[in-house]
């Protein structure tokens, strides 16, 4: 899997994934033009990732699983942080008011 670098806090203007040889997959989620990016968490094998958006949005690279997002729904604050939970492949999305 190729390498990637992102500016968090910058927009993603289009969802596509970084290519190599071994991974020629097409992401998967939301990927949607204009989100801005919160954080980057890594799949538990270390060779996928998924991107996710102060909106809620949520993009998979690579071995990480897409489980879901909140980009549908209207959120009372953007989400500021994001984490693994466990070994099963699941993400937590946090909200700047907790939620």
């Amino acid at each position: 899997m190729a390498l990637l670098a992102i500016a968090l806090g910058t927009a993603l203007l289009a969802a596509t994934p970084a290519s190599s040889q071994e991974d020629s997959s097409p992401a998967r989620g939301d990927s949607t033009l204009g989100m801005v990016i919160e954080t980057v968490v890594p799949s538990p094998s270390g060779q996928g990732y998924r991107i996710i958006g102060t909106d809620g949005r949520v993009v998979a690279y690579g071995d990480a699983t897409f489980e879901g997002s909140v980009g549908d729904l209207a959120l009372n604050q953007p989400i500021v942080d994001a984490f693994a939970d466990g070994d099963d492949g699941g993400y937590v999305l946090v909200a700047e008011d907790g939620g």
